[in-house]
């Protein structure tokens, strides 16, 4: 479950499979840290079912009672799919200085090891342009005014890994990216044709 200690000792916690509404969640996921939205009143947090590696939530709790506000079921954007949140991974909420909620997955079926970073609104009620690597990091923020270079609309950008492992339609070239979150690719891998990121 997820735990909260105040500043006087004082414990609240929540079941993860209370906090989903969803009988099969039973696991939080290890190396996961929680994020609090911009005005610390929502804790994100994800949780997964150990009986399905491909169905997991992110929600979205209310920071001191821990009641859910908000829950997102997580899905591979080629397909719909379940996406997996592996505790081999080290992906974390982030929360952006505009409130959008960003989270990486694994893709299923795999996609050459690359998952995906999923984005949202604070509420995880609309879903926004995935970006193309997700499952082992969390994007730090860069403001875009760092960038003299971008001419772009968004205030800020995503430093991100950037992997493209040597393997199914992999290249092997594996980098860090800046990406912005409001403008869009074609995914060039053969395992997401015509998605747009």
């Amino acid at each position: 479950g997820i735990a909260r200690i105040d500043a006087n000792g004082n414990a609240t916690y929540v079941l993860v499979g209370t906090a989903a509404a969803d009988p099969i969640i039973d696991l939080d996921s290890h190396n996961l840290a929680p994020a609090l939205s911009n005005d610390e009143t929502t804790v994100y947090v994800a949780v997964k079912a150990s009986s399905n590696p491909n169905y997991a939530y992110l929600l979205g709790l209310n920071s001191t009672t821990l009641a859910t506000k908000s829950r997102r079921f997580l899905q591979d954007p080629r397909n719909g799919n379940g996406a997996r949140v592996p505790d081999d991974g080290t992906s974390s909420p982030m929360v952006a200085p505009d409130g959008d909620v960003y989270f990486g997955v694994f893709g299923n079926p795999s996609n050459g090891s690359r998952g995906f970073l999923l984005h949202y609104s604070s509420d995880l009620l609309v879903t926004k342009t995935p970006g193309a690597f997700g499952w082992d990091y969390t994007p730090g923020v860069v403001p875009a005014s760092m960038v003299p270079s971008y001419h772009g609309p968004s205030s800020y950008l995503l430093f991100a890994k950037y992997n493209d492992y040597a393997f199914q339609d992999g290249s092997g070239v594996n980098r860090v990216a800046l990406l912005d979150p409001n403008d869009t690719q074609l995914d060039p891998h053969t395992s997401a044709p015509g998605l747009v990121e």
